[in-house]
Parts: structure tokens; sequence; C-alpha cells
């Protein structure tokens, strides 16, 4: 009997914010997506009687994890600021295009509006380290499409 190979990694992902392309992930670093909601809640009744309520949020949250001496830690900044300064004037927040595609395994995932939502908090250590920022992905969920590799 045969067993399957898989194999992975993160250079081989295409991950597009507000028209940079990101990298410089680090040892640990790299994309963490997150579903805001779980899909739906169960209640049952007096009688045993089951009811599925079901959750039509489709807000993702993706933690992005790299290394502080990075340009794409010094983009992501740049994209937080303008984008907090929008905010701060009661202007609409412009659409930044996220874009994530992974070659090895079809992994797809869009959304025109991301929106930070955590900085990272400074950093003073003797070594260079990693630093999360997570955004928002409203509506990502609904045409997330997660390639063949991930359902084996």
């Amino acid at each position: 009997m045969s067993k399957i190979l898989k194999s992975y990694g993160i250079a081989g992902s295409t991950v597009i914010l507000g028209g940079f392309d990101l990298g410089g992930y680090g040892e640990d670093g790299g994309l963490e997506y997150e579903f805001a909601s779980d899909i739906g809640e169960m209640t049952v009744g007096s009688l045993g009687d089951t009811v599925f309520s079901h959750n039509f949020n489709d807000l993702v949250f993706v933690n992005i994890t790299v290394l502080e001496s990075t340009k794409t830690y010094r983009d992501l900044f740049g994209l937080m600021n303008a984008q907090l300064l929008l905010m701060r004037q009661g202007l609409p927040i412009l659409p930044l295009n996220w874009y994530h595609l992974d070659a090895f395994n079809g992994d797809l995932v869009k959304c025109p509006y991301p929106t930070f939502v955590q900085r990272p908090g400074p950093s003073k250590k003797k070594k260079v380290s990693e630093r999360v920022f997570r955004l928002a992905l409203p509506g990502a969920g609904e045409d997330m499409i997660m390639g063949a590799l991930n359902v084996i």
C-alpha cells in the first residue's frame, strides 16, 4: 500500500495586499486564517427537538506574521497607518485588495476591502523578532476556495 506524500511551502504562494507582494515570513511566520464565527448553532428544546440555526457570517481574519526587519513589515505598517489616517478623518476605507493563491494546494482567498484590526506592538530585543498584523477580510469566507490537498 503506497502512502500519499504531500509537500508544502509558503514560498509557493502569491500573496498581494494593496499592490505589495508579501514575504519575509521568518522561521515560524506566515499566514493563519480564522473564521469569525461557527457555521451555526444548535438548540435542543424541552421535548428533545433539535433546531440548527445557520450563521451567515463570511468574515475571515488573517494573521500575517513577518520578521520586523523585512520590506513586508515596512509595507504593512505603511498600509496600516494610511488606513488609520483615513478612518480617523471619517473617510471611507479604500480597497486594498487581498489576494492569496497557494500554488501547492490550490487555495485561493480574495477580498477587496481588507481592514487592519490589530497592530503589532513595538519590540526592542537583541535579536530580530516576528511581528503579527491582523486583518479582517469581510466576505472572504463566501468565496474561499480550499484546494484538493486540504481535503485528503
